[in-house]
This record gives C-alpha cells, sequence and structure tokens, in this order.
C-alpha cells in the first residue's frame, strides 16, 4: 500500500539509506593546489583553448568518438536487456594510464589516446609525471541540441553509489568537437557531501559555448552543466531547419585523476576490445604524432569576455535550473549576448537567487530537506510566481542559517498535516528544526483589540518577523502556550 505522511515518508527515507550504509554522505577532501596550479586554476574557475588538437588528429580523434559513443550506447542496452550491469544505471567511461614505470608516456593504441598525451601536455604543461595525475578518465557525450546534461559534480560514480563517499578529479575537461548547441555553464559551487552546496548561492561562473576544437578545463570539484534552453539554435529558431548529425551536440570529455575512479563503472581498453572496433592503430598514430605539424603544434589561449549583467531587469533574462539534492538556482543573463565565446560572468546581488526548492513528496527532496542541519522555512502557497518574487531574497538573506521550500499546498497534503494545517489555511508559514530534534513552528496569528484572532497575511514582512523571532529563540513550537501574537 502507498506510504502515507510526511513523517513516514521521512522513516521510509532514513530505513533505505541505512540499509545502504551511510545515512549521510562524505567527500574525500583533498588538497588540489599543485595540479590546479599546473593547470592554472590557482585563482581562476576555468580556461579555455582553441585549436586545441592538431587538426589532422582532431578529425581522426572525432571519428573515434563515433565508434566509442555508438558501443557505450549498444553496451548500456546490452546491460539493462541483461538486466543491468552499470552502478545504479550510471554510463561507463575509460581509463587511460599516462605513463609507464620509467615515466615515459604509454605509446596510443589509436587517436584518442594521442589525443588524452597532448591534452595532458597542454593541461599540466608537462611531458613528465605529475605527482596529482596518473591518468586520465575519459568518455564521450553526443546530445540533440534538445538535450539538456543536468548540472552535476565529477566525481568516482561507482565510489559515490557504492560507498555513499563523493570523491573529485584534480582537473576536469571538455573538447568540443562540434560547433553547435548550449554552453557549458560551470559555478564557483562544491559539496561537502553530495547533499549541500558550498556556496549555497554561487555569484561566479564561467559560460563556455561549444566551438569546434575548443578545449575546456576547470576545476574539477565544480558544479557544471548544459541547459538547453541556452543553446543558439533553440533562441535563434534555426533548429527546424538542423537534420541527423548537424544536430548534434559531441563533446570529448578528459578528467585528470592521480587514481583510477573505481570499476565497475570506469575500466581500462583492452587491446582485444580496441581491435575488435577497428581504430586499432598503434604505427600510424605513431607516425602521426611524429609529423612536424603534431610537434609543433601549439594551442591558443582563449581570451574570456566578461559578460556584464545589466542593471536594468529589462534588458535581462532570467533562467532556472536545478542542482543536486533538487535545489533551484535562478541566475540573470543579458538579452543581447554574442554567441560562440567562453564568458566569465559575476552576478550581481540580484541577478542570481539559490537556497530554494519545490517539495515534492514523491522525489529526493524529502532525504536532502532531512538530512539538512539548517532549520526549513517552508511557504506553502498556491500562487508560486507571486510568491517567489518576495521569497527569493529572504531566501538569500538568511542561507547561512536556514533553508528555504516553496509548496502547491493542493499536491502537499501529507506535509500541511504534519503541521495541523489544511488548504483553506494557506498561503501558510512554518518552520521545522529536524536536527537535532523534531520541533515545528507556525507563525503566530494576530489578536486584535476585540479579543479576536486570526491568521496574520504572508508576505516579506511577516516573514522576516517571524525568522527574527525563531533566532531570537522567542518564537514558541506548536504545543507551546503562547502561539498568538499581539506585538505589532
Amino acid at each position: 500500500s502507498k506510504m502515507r505522511g510526511w513523517l513516514a515518508l521521512l522513516a521510509c527515507v532514513l530505513v533505505a539509506q541505512s540499509e545502504h550504509g551511510l545515512v549521510n554522505g562524505a567527500a574525500i577532501i583533498e588538497d588540489h593546489t599543485t595540479s590546479w596550479g599546473a593547470a592554472g586554476l590557482g585563482d581562476s574557475l576555468a580556461e579555455a583553448f582553441e585549436v586545441a588538437l592538431p587538426d589532422e588528429l582532431f578529425d581522426k580523434v572525432l571519428q573515434d568518438c563515433l565508434v566509442f559513443q555508438k558501443h557505450e550506447t549498444d553496451e548500456r542496452a546490452r546491460a539493462a536487456a541483461a538486466g543491468g550491469a552499470y552502478v545504479h544505471g550510471k554510463g561507463g567511461t575509460y581509463w587511460r594510464p599516462l605513463f609507464n614505470a620509467q615515466g615515459e608516456f604509454l605509446r596510443p593504441r589509436f587517436h584518442i589516446e594521442a589525443a588524452i598525451q597532448l591534452l595532458y601536455e597542454m593541461d599540466i604543461g608537462q611531458k613528465t609525471p605529475h605527482p596529482r595525475v596518473s591518468g586520465g578518465e575519459w568518455w564521450v557525450q553526443k546530445r540533440d541540441l534538445k538535450e539538456d546534461i543536468g548540472f552535476h559534480h565529477d566525481k568516482d560514480e561507482a565510489m559515490a553509489s557504492l560507498k555513499s563517499t563523493m570523491k573529485f578529479p584534480e582537473v576536469s575537461t571538455v573538447t568540443y568537437m562540434t560547433d553547435k548547441g548550449a554552453p557549458t555553464v560551470v559555478f564557483n559551487q562544491t559539496t561537502p557531501d553530495g547533499n549541500g552546496a558550498m556556496p549555497i548561492t554561487p555569484l561566479h561562473g564561467v559560460i563556455s559555448y561549444p566551438a569546434k576544437n575548443r578545449h575546456l578545463r576547470f576545476q574539477g570539484n565544480l558544479q557544471h552543466g548544459v541547459p538547453a534552453f541556452l543553446a543558439p539554435e533553440l533562441q535563434e529558431g534555426t533548429i527546424m531547419q538542423l537534420r541527423g548529425s548537424g544536430r548534434e551536440r559531441i563533446t570529448f570529455l578528459v578528467n585528470w585523476w592521480k587514481d583510477k575512479p573505481m570499476g565497475p563503472n570506469c575500466n581500462k581498453i583492452t587491446t582485444k576490445l580496441v581491435k575488435h572496433l577497428g581504430v586499432y592503430d598503434r604505427e600510424g598514430v605513431a607516425r602521426l604524432m611524429a609529423t612536424p605539424q603534431v610537434r609543433s603544434h601549439v594551442p591558443q589561449p582563449t581570451i574570456k569576455k566578461d559578460m556584464v549583467v545589466p542593471a536594468s531587469r529589462e534588458e535581462r533574462t532570467r533562467h532556472d535550473i536545478t542542482i543536486p539534492g533538487e535545489e533551484i538556482i535562478w541566475f540573470d543573463m543579458p538579452k543581447q549576448r554574442e554567441k560562440g565565446h567562453v564568458y566569465d560572468i559575476r552576478w550581481p546581488l540580484d541577478g542570481i537567487f539559490g537556497n530554494m526548492c519545490k517539495l515534492d513528496l514523491r522525489s529526493n527532496v524529502v532525504r536532502s530537506l532531512f538530512h539538512e542541519d539548517r532549520s526549513k522555512v517552508m511557504v506553502f502557497a498556491g500562487n508560486e510566481e507571486a510568491t517567489l518574487e518576495w521569497l527569493r531574497p529572504l531566501a538569500k538573506e538568511f542561507e547561512d542559517d536556514l533553508r528555504f521550500v516553496i509548496a502547491n499546498p493542493t499536491a502537499t497534503l501529507d506535509a500541511l498535516k504534519t503541521f495541523g494545517l489544511e488548504v483553506k489555511d494557506c498561503p501558510a508559514a512554518v518552520i521545522h528544526t529536524t536536527r537535532p530534534s523534531d520541533v515545528k513552528y507556525l507563525m503566530p496569528k494576530k489578536t486584535n483589540s476585540d479579543g479576536s484572532v486570526k491568521r496574520r497575511p504572508v508576505n516579506a514582512k511577516s516573514l522576516r518577523k517571524m525568522i527574527d523571532k525563531f533566532r531570537a529563540g522567542k518564537l514558541p513550537p506548536i504545543g507551546g502556550n503562547d502561539a498568538d501574537d499581539d506585538d505589532e
């Protein structure tokens, strides 16, 4: 039978989590100073290069990418038909060790491995082993221009699934194999445990539009994604004219790691598989790598442009994305912007908002909320857009202490009942503390001069007053004696 009730749902979540070991996730905090310094990321979120690979090699790598992307798609279908072989449905990646025991580059067996060697030289700035980089984890993404790549942190995927532990690469990279599609958006935001974000609201980002043979590298613990709504082809309306491969966004991803990520998600490629796929060409690759064109090739650093968010709201567009933990981030961009560049963007305080999630009792947001140390401010309101206009700034102001939630009353009846409320009581605001103990608070009612009591309207002023009382320890919990409030 269907599990009902907010607390019953919580119990279900905690039992399920405890069966997997850790109730809370964790992260392995490592010192990436030397690898970031080598990659020029000591004081920069991301750097980019044009003509990253020699043209002759780039064309061969694109062919290899398509072969491996098809192989991976076929493997996923085969694994699914056999009952699933990937951990938690996550896709597979490949591991390329860089050096032999003598510190010499391993000989590339196919063109992708040659590209990985050149990208290492470019990203890490040396032809010898770096103490924090032993190899590259690589894979291929081929997406329709209307497809998102959801916001995420690159990590050891099997470790995250099997041990509830986040381990990040040293440096993440994207090499664009086509010049179509949405940009990669990177926020100055990491996560301590896979549940929360630091900082809660990012204020700095890099937006990199695809350009053929452009290479983007960024700190390996940063939140990033590809929101399809930013694809120029969608905004210009030209996508309807594109057919077949012209509608594809293809990227070649290489992440630099100190140690190989865990299997079964990340695996070395056997020479047998390389030959089976028809891409084995050790001698041909060696000849290409020895040509003057390849030996003398120098990638060109991309000059990042500053994307300035206009002061006027009329000159901006507002977008929203969802990050892990079911948090929503709203961010503004200028209406007038050139495509094709790599942008550095620093948002003004009224240009980006976070620390907000929408309550959905069927989603992971419930687990995320109950594992959150901060108390939750929950607003039940039918008019979501109008409520968010005044609620977003409050959520940003109090993000260090409080997590904000907006809920549609008719879709969250079980949660309402937990606070002794019904739909007719909405809009309503509550505060819920789940750690270290479970305590609930209602917005105090107003006592009129004739002794009658009525609910206060829920708006920025009344909610701020409620929050101030809560933070001062003067807000009575549900069941307390002083539930009315006649202060003005």
